[in-house]
């Protein structure tokens, strides 16, 4: 389910952002509407959902069916309404989180996600993980972590693979990274096909 409202929502966001789509003043004001009250209803959720009595401090165990599962359908309503043909962002919370700051953060949310298991037992070694004080810790050292990781690490590691895969790029016809979308129809038909079909029976 969560892979099938993905993909509907990537059709409707590039139909929306396409340079084809024609989408009122009205319609982009409903949008940000839409997107402001699906990432307040995220946060909501998130903050505000009691802890069950029967779990650790500072966890909510029991409630992974709406977090891991439930919360797909507000997201996407959320990247839907935030992504006007203008290009800019819709609504005061994507124009909050396209602030420079957080967007540096979010280029290495991968490798915070990446770690964040790894580091966090590895502090369950030496220290109470439950504890406020050790999370505050944590998180900083954390997202440092990650910082030096992608710097250091991954963009050398990308800009090799880059390096080493540019001929075959030139011959698939890749001039940039936004083209490489059409090599789904070769990689990964499944998901390009429903994608496809998806978008036709949008312009239908």
């Amino acid at each position: 389910a969560d892979l099938a409202i993905g993909i509907t929502t990537a059709a409707f966001v590039r139909r929306n952002s396409s340079e084809s789509s024609v989408i009122s003043e009205k319609g982009e004001q409903l949008g940000a509407y839409l997107a402001d009250g699906s990432l307040l209803l995220i946060v909501l959720t998130v903050f505000i959902l009691p802890r069950p009595p029967t779990t650790w401090a500072m966890h909510l165990n029991g409630w992974e069916p709406l977090l891991d599962h439930g919360l797909a359908l507000p997201i996407a309503a959320f990247l839907l309404g935030s992504c006007t043909e203008s290009g800019r962002p819709g609504g005061i919370g994507a124009k909050l989180l396209a602030h420079s700051a957080l967007v540096s953060l979010g280029e290495m949310s991968f490798e915070v996600y990446i770690f964040q298991r790894p580091m966090h037992d590895i502090f369950g070694i030496f220290l109470d993980n439950d504890t406020s004080t050790v999370f505050m810790v944590y998180v900083p050292i954390l997202w440092i972590f990650a910082a030096c990781y992608k710097k250091h690490v991954q963009t050398p590691l990308d800009a090799w693979l880059r390096s080493q895969t540019s001929d075959w790029a030139r011959a698939a016809g890749i001039r940039d990274e936004s083209e490489a979308f059409t090599v789904m129809e070769v990689s990964m038909p499944e998901n390009y096909e429903a994608l496809q079909l998806v978008d036709r029976s949008l312009d239908q």
